[in-house]
């Protein structure tokens, strides 16, 4: 069985990892279908590290696939 440590990753953390501005980050918020949904904790935003990976490998299937 594969031990695997869930993290949380706050606004400014998930703009680093996906090599985006925080604006980027709030605009695909809004407009983009595939970008999850933010667990929201003490107000702030935070998303899991199997969120943030399943929509980075969405974004890849799909450059793949328009490619």
């Amino acid at each position: 069985m594969e031990n695997t440590t869930k993290m949380l990753f706050d606004k400014k953390s998930v703009a680093t990892l996906l090599y985006v501005s925080v604006p980027t980050i709030n605009r695909r918020m809004k407009n983009d279908k595939h970008f999850p949904k933010p667990l929201l904790i003490g107000g702030k935003n935070f998303w899991s590290n199997e969120q943030i990976n399943h929509y980075i490998d969405t974004i890849q299937s799909e450059c793949t696939s328009t490619a």
